[in-house]
């Protein structure tokens, strides 16, 4: 007797291209709602609506416990120390995290650094290398471990990508990554704001791009960011592939990138992305064809920096993910005390800070590879 034979063919043709392009359509709908306002009170009205909408969609955000941080040992370093801290952000959830703190009492300028896409977490080399030069350059760093990623995985010892099981299992509960990382990123700012040798009118954020743009757009205590990567458009997401911890139910309802961006204006804001991105939902082209409103009202323009990092991405396609030195001339422009006050408002960076940005490029001419490679090359 033959064995029976069993088809899933249901359709005479594959109505894959139609679903594909039917949800494309839907996206480009949604993106086309999403309209620059005319005018400066109807942003600043909608703009807090928005971040009312945003932190309700991304999950729930309870009363601070007591971060109750605790130290768990400490390694020093030429001109800084590494503390291994954990701080509790939500109640018995904690945080581990690692606080870089350059040698003299401060008041020290701070950085939150967020690890991205890295397994590791705050361990991984690119990111520890990131906070050990912002450490030199006399910034306090709080680097901390994404939930799921580094010490925060699910088993003890063994690294594994943060954006799948426990990202998934959030939304059972009613929650996010997005909104999980968000808060942690938030207690960490009330930590650094908690430390005697910070200045904390003066902290800055970078490093993962996603948690870099969210805690930058609703958290207003940043005050300059450096996102890596991951800035894109809401619509490119659609049928391309995206992480988990970039989920946020409704989102093409409720915004698109354009605006998160005019959430941190008037803050400056330095995004590095790669000059060969193969993700098409991180194509900053089509999130920087449209102008952020603050921008249209402020008359504040959008400066472009060489970096050494250009040779980097035009040539593999990959991103520098750590700050290469003119990237921290810019962030010690826009986080610290400047002749003209602090924090400048996005307008045009002088000829000076740009001679001093183009100087600092000059210790760097050698970077040729991603910085895992065998030949990143040593301290600058």
């Amino acid at each position: 007797m033959n064995p029976i034979q069993i088809t899933t063919e249901v359709w005479a043709e594959s109505g894959g291209p139609i679903l594909k392009e039917a949800l494309r359509l839907e996206a480009r709908t949604w993106h086309q709602i999403h309209q620059p306002p005319s005018r400066l009170q109807d942003w600043l009205k909608a703009r807090r609506k928005l971040r009312r909408d945003l932190l309700d969609a991304a999950g729930s955000f309870p009363p601070a416990p007591d971060l109750q941080l605790r130290e768990h040992g400490s390694i020093g370093q030429k001109g800084y120390r590494i503390t291994k801290v954990t701080y509790q952000s939500r109640p018995g959830l904690r945080v581990t995290a690692l606080l870089f703190r350059p040698a003299g009492p401060g008041p020290f300028p701070a950085v939150l650094n967020m690890h991205g896409h890295w397994a590791q977490g705050k361990i991984a080399s690119v990111v520890a290398r990131r906070c050990q030069i912002l450490a030199k350059e006399g910034f306090v760093v709080l680097s901390v471990d994404a939930i799921g990623a580094g010490e925060r995985a699910t088993l003890p010892g063994e690294f594994e990508y943060h954006g799948q099981h426990q990202a998934t299992s959030l939304f059972s509960a009613g929650e996010t990554l997005l909104g999980t990382q968000l808060y942690d990123n938030m207690r960490g700012i009330d930590l650094l704001q908690s430390l005697d040798d910070v200045d904390g009118s003066r902290i800055g954020a970078t490093g993962g791009g996603n948690q870099t743009l969210w805690v930058s757009a609703l958290d207003e205590r940043i005050k300059a960011s450096v996102p890596v990567v991951s800035i894109g458009t809401m619509e490119s997401y659609v049928t391309n592939y995206n992480c988990w911890c970039e989920t946020l139910p409704d989102a093409l309802k409720l915004t698109a990138t354009w605006e998160l961006l005019g959430l941190i204006a008037p803050n400056p804001l330095l995004i590095l992305t790669a000059a060969k991105e193969k993700n098409a939902a991180f194509c900053l082209r089509k999130c920087s064809a449209r102008t952020p409103p603050q921008r249209r009202f402020t008359g504040s323009t959008t400066q472009r920096i060489k970096s050494p990092a250009k040779s980097l991405t035009a040539r593999t396609g990959k991103t520098a993910f750590f700050i290469m030195p003119p990237s921290i001339a810019w962030t010690r422009f826009m986080v610290c005390p400047c002749q003209d006050g602090f924090g400048r408002s996005g307008g045009e960076i002088s000829d000076s800070r740009v001679s001093a940005v183009r100087s600092t490029r000059r210790q760097a001419s050698g970077v040729r590879h991603c910085p895992d490679s065998p030949s990143y090359p040593p301290s600058w």
